[in-house]
């Protein structure tokens, strides 16, 4: 007969607990201590951060982004420009330039051409599947 008693109470002290932890989980007086604590960290983060980093720093990564693009495109192609010399230049002289690998006529030539040569070659694999 004990053993029936013991269970019993055992289930009840087991259904008081989680009763316990349901009130204490629905209770807006366990939760305020919590979220005060959040909000002092958050209170502290903002004091070492400025908030306008959050603002600027995506700006300043985009930014990043595309002259990382353009360095990489003008790589890929080739492409050079004017290089402006400062520093080697002695005071109240104007800025020398360097020469430029490029010729600009020569890549439009090759390009037109490189034009003009592609729709020949999809209208011959066309005429040959036709046949």
């Amino acid at each position: 007969m004990e053993s029936d008693e013991e269970k019993q109470s055992f289930r009840e002290s087991i259904y008081e607990m989680l009763i316990l932890v349901k009130v204490c989980l629905t209770s807006v007086w366990f939760w305020l201590p919590p979220l005060f604590g959040l909000f002092i960290v958050f209170e502290l983060y903002l004091l070492c951060i400025n908030p306008l980093l959050l603002l600027i720093a995506p700006s300043i990564m985009i930014a990043y982004g595309l002259i990382w693009e353009d360095k990489r495109t003008k790589a890929q192609y080739g492409l050079k420009e004017l290089k402006i010399l400062k520093s080697s230049d002695p005071f109240f002289s104007t800025p020398r330039t360097v020469a430029v690998d490029l010729d600009v006529d020569k890549a439009v030539e090759e390009y037109t051409h490189l034009l003009k040569k592609s729709p020949k070659k999809d209208a011959d694999e066309t005429e040959k599947d036709e046949n």
